[in-house]
């Protein structure tokens, strides 16, 4: 965030003055409960609220001073625009009441917004001393004011913030972290089911025969519970879908599949979600396809994916180019891919032509 530079508010007794007329309350609550970008109003915001239908410029700037007056505004400027940001009135109340020390340790730490400030950091920008700062943090804690919390950058250095504000993914870690460390069961769970969801995407399931010698349509793979959805063993005749075929797995939907099972507490990004894919990509369990867009599995779908099997024997089957190739369930004589002009062999007999 751009830094923000605030003017001082008048020091104004709320308890002993004249409450903002009923224009100004009610845009000032109109911000507190809206949900806005970090709780940043500029000029064209304000203006849009129901509140100000039929007002001016003149009469926002008008509203805007008072509540500066009162302590109910902050003026900021973020990227050399003016803004303002709502206070609420047990903050407002408590300002008046600050020392100049704790003041300013305040405004800084507003300035810092979600990212928060190093003790030493607070120090430096104020000009106090660690003790008188020391001293400062502790009362405005005391008053739930400011809040401590762990930089998942920096886990040795003290870190405080606004209470009423939440730490970043950039100072936290984001989702896969907790408490300044990274949360490992919970990456491992959510790679597991991005790779079974990543499964119900990648294959087509082979036609069955019914009574009578009609067939049934192609049955998929849907995300279904894999305890009823997948055997014992490895799936048989399971084929990967043509090229072209563009209904792979993507990161918007493995973030949905991810937030419908309810996993954790926090809602599953997109980005996050991608997060996961990259790192099943990077273990070999997963590839991109379409230039990146969607992505399937490797190997053949095992026949239930939560056993995580991981086959580590080796043979000489699997040393020849059939033991690996993603594409032998496909291979036969009279098929596109078959033993005569597959081009892996004469690679593997030391044929291929330079």
């Amino acid at each position: 965030m751009a830094e923000a530079s605030s003017s001082r508010a008048v020091a104004v007794d709320l308890e002993n003055e004249d409450p903002p007329d009923k224009l100004e309350m009610r845009i000032w609550q109109a911000c507190l409960q809206a949900e806005q970008p970090d709780d940043l109003w500029y000029q064209s915001d304000l203006m849009a609220l129901d509140e100000l239908k039929g007002k001016d410029t003149k009469d926002l700037l008008n509203c805007i001073n008072k509540l500066i007056k009162q302590c109910l505004f902050r003026a900021l400027e973020k990227s050399s625009q003016s803004c303002w940001r709502p206070v609420p009135l047990t903050v407002a109340t408590h300002m008046q009441k600050m020392t100049d020390t704790e003041r300013m340790i305040y405004v800084e730490l507003e300035h810092a917004d979600s990212e928060g400030l190093w003790t030493k950091t607070i120090q430096t920008r104020t000009g106090v001393s660690s003790a008188e700062s020391q001293n400062a943090l502790k009362k405005l804690e005391s008053r739930r004011l400011v809040k401590q919390f762990q930089n998942s950058k920096y886990p040795n250095k003290k870190y405080y913030m606004l209470s009423h504000l939440h730490p970043s993914d950039d100072a936290t870690g984001g989702l896969f972290y907790s408490e300044g460390a990274i949360d490992k069961e919970l990456l491992r769970i959510l790679m597991q089911y991005t790779e079974v969801y990543v499964h119900s995407k990648a294959w087509q399931m082979p036609e069955k025969a019914l009574d009578g010698g009609k067939r049934k349509r192609t049955e998929f793979l849907d995300g279904a519970d894999p305890n009823v959805l997948f055997g014992s063993k490895r799936r048989k005749g399971v084929k990967p879908w043509p090229a072209g075929y563009q209904d792979y797995a993507k990161a918007g939907d493995i973030a949905k599949y991810l937030n419908q099972r309810r996993l954790c507490k926090e809602k599953i990004m997109e980005a996050e979600a991608q997060q996961v894919l990259n790192l099943l990509c990077y273990d070999g369990r997963i590839e991109e396809v379409n230039e990146g867009v969607g992505y399937r599995t490797i190997l053949r779908p095992l026949a239930n994916p939560w056993e995580n099997v991981v086959e580590k024997s080796r043979n000489g089957f699997s040393e020849v180019p059939c033991g690996g190739c993603p594409a032998s369930g496909l291979c036969d004589e009279s098929g596109p891919v078959n033993a005569r002009t597959c081009e892996y062999f004469e690679e593997w007999l030391g044929l291929a032509k330079d």
